[in-house]
């Protein structure tokens, strides 16, 4: 297993170059496979959910991206050093009074694009951990 860890401050600006690192990395490895699309949305919901909520915008925090290559796996750990969040109770995207609000779906779709979720929060920090399986070696 090859792990990678990006560290970046807690700014927006940031993202874009995670998102090439994340382009670089499927064209290295060859991998032509569209879920990489829900991936890199997958990591640009994370980061900036790990910016806007976990770190407040706080540019002396930062967020650190590990990857982690399986066979025919990829896992992505998106922390930030927040207070944490209460990550099973979270407002329903889909209910109708949540339809028309600019926020709140970031979850919903790392849920939906990625093949696992989950979240890990110590009161030092949340982790959304992400899975990804594809049809080809990653390694």
């Amino acid at each position: 297993m090859k792990a990678i860890t990006i560290t970046i401050p807690s700014s927006t600006e940031f993202v874009g170059p995670v998102v090439k690192f994340f382009d670089a990395l499927f064209v290295e490895k060859g991998i032509k496979d569209p879920a990489t699309t829900n991936v890199t949305t997958s990591v640009i919901e994370a980061i900036g959910n790990a910016i806007t909520h976990g770190n407040k915008g706080d540019i002396s925090k930062t967020v650190d991206v590990c990857i982690k290559l399986h066979q025919k796996s990829m896992i992505i750990e998106v922390q930030d050093q927040g207070k944490g969040f209460d990550y099973e109770d979270l407002p329903d995207p889909l209910a109708p009074e949540n339809l028309l609000k600019l926020s709140g779906r970031g979850i919903f779709f790392m849920k939906s694009l990625m093949d696992s979720v989950q979240f890990k929060c110590n009161g030092h920090g949340s982790t959304v951990i992400m899975e990804k399986l594809f049809q080809q070696s990653l390694e």
